[in-house]
Parts: structure tokens; C-alpha cells; sequence
């Protein structure tokens, strides 16, 4: 500790002197032989500095001096000298000269008579905290950075310095520190710039900031916190508040990293459960002999609530449903697993159940398995036969699908919203819930479309509070009605409406009659039989006014496609290759599917067709293919290949021949 000096001169000077000094001491011998050394040479670098500017009226330099005074004297033990350096930077900045030049001379002899002892070590106060973590001090003043370091290590914490801002910036990405002492004040990049800049940074913001000044007025504070400070702290340093306020910032800094890497490792299994789910609800396109089905499934979180398949039926008919489980997540997802599991148990059989059988069985199954009554879904079950128009439809608290006509005209009063309550809502006790009343038969019109919904894309809102609702919905399927679900719910998130608030799923059933239909149907995979399939094609689209020339392109396209999947594909012995060709407006559209191995359509996109291997998978015809198709689709579903493919009427046209 300091042992009293002549204190005459500063008394002389600063007439509260010893009052002011009680504010800059601190509460912990700090005073060794490292500190004592660095006051010195502060010191003296400072006086020396000052007996040059004072006479030359250096307003910068006695500033920047008095600032060095008032940083080192309470950490070496010296208030005094702290309260001189704050009197003499108001002094310097209201340009009262010959008073400098008597604190300056205070100075002098206060430095000439004091004797400063070094206690040989720290003593860190009894019942300290321990610090675990990694701390990096910014502060332009050696003696400040060496006293942080020393208290702060002395309690167990890895702690690094810099000199400056710009030091530090650099550091920060480098040490990546879970907390940094900042000083406002510094020469270069002042201390709030540097706060804002590592709060900001996405390489830099694991770290937390404590702004370190002399400063404490409330303006001072609130730019610190404006900055995005964790905390504030002002010189001259209280060990107890200093490890105190330190020490919170490390817990809340170490409970965030582990809420982090729990938040991470949760996303990473409910990412990896969305895999799971996806494969469970297959949402790639299913093209059938006289249908199309396109669903697009958007779960607010990596896994939902919504569910929907199309099951193929032992007598040649087909179930189609989509469900959607009272609120989102992991409950809601594992619920839609098990409703889908009971679905397909109860038509898996050679007898399928009446509509509302398989209602009263779904409901009855579910709530042997889960009790909780909050737990329920709403169900649309569609039960329909390829080929035919006749549908049955039964709408457990779901809304009911939208038809359109061939000619894209919605049928608004087509299928009346009629139905019974969610599956596992109602008591057992009460009885079975659906009757067979509660079923709705209609007819599909020729080639047209049914789109089912879940209620997460007409309850989605703007951020001004409008709802989606079936008018904007219907309005976006207008627009897309020749494109694809996913189009639809595009069109939507355009106009502002946020479909991430709950699962929303968008499922499109086309199906497909003459006259717009014109073939199917499945042949040999032999490459006679492909050019026998050709011929027929040609002879069709020529009957529907098509040119010679355009209906020999689409005949060529044929011709190479069965040739890569024949020769290069490797389908399962006696296998065969599915076709469909139909009308959409100038153009047709060729459906094929096969059970060869699975492709890669990237070899559409190869830039350079020279360095494509012609004769290696799927390789053969594809520059050729490419410039026939006005667009190709490619999918893999269950376990087949299925390429569709859209050809303008007008070819030749289109192709400059």
C-alpha cells in the first residue's frame, strides 16, 4: 500500500481533494512489483508529456494525459492522482491554462515526494468467486489490463489483453472469448463502436460485452446497453462487484452455450424425424393410369401434425385422405404416425369397409391408444374408383375439397359441408360417431380437380391481422391451376400471408377422362415394343390435328427414352414400362414409368454435353430429349422411375425448323 506522501501541493489545488479520492479507491491490494513498476512509467511518461503541452496550450494531449491519470491512479493505489486527472481534463477542455499549469506542478512535487511499497502479491478477498471461462480485456492503459488480468486470473479465469480496439476486433474471431471488458474510452475505435461490432457479427456475437469507463452518468449507461452491453461497470474497480458482475456474465454466458448446443442437438433429431415422417407421408407426385395426385406439405416445425395418403385398395378402388392433428410438433406428428399405421390396418383386407365404417373404426382404434380427449384430428376420407366419376366422401370436422370443373371453373355448391365430428373427440360412451348419412356421394366432372386443404393455409394471416380464407386460396389456385400445389402456397406467402404458424399441406387430385385422355396403359420393356408404342402415339396425337413433323418429335423422344431405360436402365427381368399420354391445352403431356434403376436428372443440366458419357446411365438421347420437351419432370416413387414430359403442339415452331 502507499505510504502517505506530501500531500501539500494537491491539497493546495484541489480543495476536496481527499473527499473526491474516496470515490476512485479500490477495495484489494493490488499493488506488486509488476503494477508498482507500470505506475512509474506511466507516470512519468504522462508528466513528461504534460510539461510540454501545458506551456504550448495542447488541449488534445493534456486530455489524452489526464485520461492515463485518472485510469492509473486507483488501481496503483493513488486516488489522488485520479482525482488530479479528472481535474485537470475539465480544466484543459474549458481552456483555463494557468490552472493546468498549477495541477501539472502539484504533480511534479506530489511525484518527486511519494514513496510507493509493493505488498509482493495479490490479495484477492476471502469467499471470491471462481470464474470458469475465457475473457479478453480491451483497455488502452497497461496498468488497467494488468490488474484485470491479475484479479480475474487469480480466481481461475483464462484471460488475454488488447491494447485498442481494432486489437480486438481482431482477437475476438480468433479466441472466440465468452467475455469482453471493454473500455469506453480509447484512442482509434472507441469502446461502444467495439461492443456494437462483436454484438452484431455473426462470426463475433458468442461473445458477451461489459463496458469498462470512469463515465457513470445515466446517459453513459443507456448508450452501453443501446449497444447491446450486457452490463456496465465503472472505474475505479470493487473487486466484490467487479468479480460479482463478472462472474453473472460467464453463468448466463455458459447457461446460453448449453441452451444453445440442447436447441442444436434437438434440431438435429427433429430434423432427422422429419426425414423419417417424409418417408411415412410421401409427398412426390403419384401420376396414375387416369389420374394425377400432387400434394405439398409445409410443417411449421421439421416434423407436423398433418397427414395424407393415397391407398390403393384390394377391389381396384382408391382411398384418399388428408388429416390434420390438433396443434403442431412432436405430439402431433407422432399422433398422425399412428392414425396413418391404423388406417392402413383397417383396409388392408380382401372386404373394405363401408366410409363410415372405416370412421367409426379409426375412432375407435384411436381412442384405445390415446386417451387424453384433447387429442383428436380432423379428417377428409375421399373413396373413389380410377376411371369412374362417382365419388363418396365423409369429413370428420374437416373442411370439405374444392372441385373445379375440366375448363378450371369452381363448382362452389358441388360438395355440400356436411360430416361428423374429429376422430377421437367424441366419449366412447356416446356411441359410434359417424352414420352412414353422414357420407356425401357426388360426381366428378370430366377431367376435373379436386384440391383438399388443411386449415393452417386458410387460418394463415398478414402482418396486419387479414385472414387467408377460401377467397384467397381459391384466388391463388386460379393462378397456378395448370402448375403445382406448391405454386398455390407460393402465390400466397407472395400476398403476405405467413403459412409457418401451423402445418399446412395443399393436396391436388386431377383425374383424367376423354376426350382429353388419350392412351395408357403398360408393354413389354423390349426396345420392339417401345417403337411398336411410338407408332401408336404418332397415329393419336396426327388424329388431334397434330403436324406430321411435331408428332414425329414426340415419337422420337419416345424412341430414345425406351431406348435408355431398355439398354442402359437394368429393369427387373419381365418388367414393364408404363405410359399415358393426355392433352393440356397446345401442348401433350407423355407420362412413363419403369422399375430400372434410379437416375440422375442432373444430366439435363450438363453445360458441356462433350464431356457427357452417352452411353453411361441415362446418358443416351438426352440433348435430344432435352430440346423436344418444353419441360421434364422426374420422380422416384415406389421404387419406379416416373418422367413426364410436355411437348408444345407447335413444335417445329418453337425449334426453328
Amino acid at each position: 500500500m502507499m505510504q502517505a506522501p506530501h500531500m501539500h501541493a494537491l491539497n493546495q489545488c484541489i480543495s476536496d481533494l481527499e473527499t473526491r479520492a474516496k470515490n476512485y479507491e479500490t477495495d484489494v491490494d493490488v499493488l506488486d512489483d509488476e503494477l508498482r513498476d507500470l505506475f512509474n512509467q506511466e507516470l512519468k511518461r504522462a508528466l513528461e508529456k504534460l510539461l510540454v503541452a501545458v506551456p504550448e496550450q495542447d488541449e488534445s494531449t493534456i486530455r489524452d494525459c489526464a485520461h492515463t491519470l485518472l485510469g492509473i491512479g486507483g488501481v496503483a493505489g493513488a486516488p489522488e492522482i485520479s482525482v488530479l486527472g479528472e481535474e485537470l481534463s475539465q480544466s484543459a477542455k474549458t481552456h483555463q491554462w494557468t490552472r493546468c499549469t498549477a495541477l501539472v506542478h502539484a504533480l511534479a512535487e506530489w511525484e518527486n515526494s511519494r514513496t510507493l511499497s509493493a505488498s509482493g502479491s495479490m490479495k484477492i478477498p476471502t469467499q471470491s468467486p471462481r470464474l470458469q471461462g475465457r475473457i479478453l480485456v480491451v483497455d488502452d492503459e497497461e496498468a488497467n489490463r494488468v490488474y484485470l488480468k491479475k484479479i480475474l486470473e487469480e480466481c481461475g479465469a483464462e484471460v488475454f489483453t488488447a491494447e485498442n480496439g481494432e486489437r480486438a476486433l481482431e482477437l475476438v474471431p480468433e479466441l472466440r472469448p465468452d467475455l469482453a471488458l471493454v473500455d469506453v474510452v480509447m484512442p482509434g475505435i472507441q469502446g461502444y463502436e467495439v461492443c456494437e461490432q462483436i454484438i452484431h457479427s455473426p462470426e463475433m456475437g458468442q461473445t458477451s460485452v461489459i463496458m469498462v469507463t470512469a463515465k457513470s452518468a445515466p446517459a453513459d449507461v443507456e448508450m452501453a446497453f443501446t449497444k447491446g452491453a450486457f452490463d456496465y461497470i465503472r472505474k475505479p474497480f470493487h473487486s466484490r462487484e467487479l468479480l460479482a458482475r463478472v462472474r453473472n456474465a460467464l453463468t448466463l454466458k455458459n447457461q446460453t452455450d448449453a441452451l444453445t448446443l440442447w436447441k442444436s442437438k434437438m434440431s438435429r433429431e427433429l430434423e432427422t424425424a422429419g426425414k423419417v415422417q417424409s418417408k411415412l407421408f410421401d409427398s412426390t407426385p403419384d401420376f396414375g393410369a387416369q389420374y394425377d395426385c400432387k400434394i405439398c406439405y409445409r410443417p411449421s416445425q421439421h416434423i407436423g401434425g398433418d397427414m395424407f395418403d393415397m391407398l390403393h385398395l384390394a377391389d381396384g378402388r382408391c382411398l384418399t385422405y388428408l388429416a390434420d392433428v390438433a396443434g403442431h410438433g412432436v405430439g402431433s406428428a407422432l399422433i398422425s404416425t399412428l392414425i396413418k399405421g391404423l388406417a392402413q390396418e383397417i383396409v388392408s383386407g380382401t372386404k373394405i369397409p363401408e366410409l363410415h365404417e372405416i370412421g367409426n373404426e379409426l375412432h375407435h382404434r384411436f381412442r384405445k391408444c390415446v386417451e387424453d380427449p384433447e387429442l383428436y384430428a380432423t379428417m377428409l376420407l375421399i373413396l373413389w374408383e380410377p376411371g369412374g366419376s362417382a365419388m363418396s366422401c365423409l369429413s370428420c370436422g374437416h373442411p370439405p375439397p374444392l372441385a373445379f370443373s375440366g375448363d378450371h371453373q369452381y363448382l362452389p355448391e358441388h360438395i355440400p359441408a356436411t360430416g361428423g365430428m374429429p376422430i377421437g373427440l367424441m366419449p366412447p360412451e356416446l356411441g359410434k360417431p359417424f352414420l352412414e348419412e353422414d357420407v356425401i356421394h357426388f360426381e366428378m366432372p370430366p377431367s376435373g380437380t379436386l384440391y383438399l386443404f388443411t386449415d393452417g393455409i386458410t387460418e394463415a394471416k398478414t402482418p396486419q391481422g387479414e385472414e387467408c380464407g377460401e377467397e384467397h386460396l381459391l384466388r391463388s389456385i386460379r393462378l397456378s391451376m395448370d402448375g403445382s400445389p406448391e405454386m398455390t402456397l407460393d402465390l400466397l406467402q407472395e400476398q403476405g400471408f405467413k403459412l409457418n404458424a401451423d402445418d399446412c399441406t395443399l393436396m391436388l387430385i386431377r383425374f383424367l377422362s376423354e376426350p382429353k385422355l388419350l392412351a395408357y396403359g403398360e408393354i413389354p420393356m423390349r426396345n420392339e415394343e417401345v417403337h411398336s408404342l411410338s407408332t401408336k402415339i404418332f397415329d393419336l396425337l396426327r388424329a388431334q390435328d397434330w403436324t406430321e413433323e411435331d408428332a414425329g418429335m414426340v415419337q422420337l423422344l419416345l424412341i430414345e427414352h425406351g431406348a435408355n431405360i431398355v439398354n442402359h436402365g437394368n429393369p427387373p427381368p419381365n418388367s414393364t414400362l408404363f405410359y399415358r399420354l393426355h392433352l393440356e391445352g397446345h401442348h401433350c403431356c407423355l407420362v412413363l414409368k419403369d422399375r430400372g434403376i434410379s437416375w440422375d436428372p442432373s444430366h439435363w443440366q450438363s453445360e458441356d454435353p462433350a464431356t457427357r458419357d452417352l452411353f453411361a446411365e441415362s446418358g443416351r438421347g438426352l440433348d435430344l430429349i432435352s430440346e423436344i420437351s418444353a419441360t421434364r419432370e422426374y420422380f422416384r416413387r415406389d421404387h419406379q422411375n416416373c418422367f413426364l414430359y410436355r411437348i408444345d403442339k407447335n413444335l417445329r415452331e418453337r425449334l426453328n425448323l
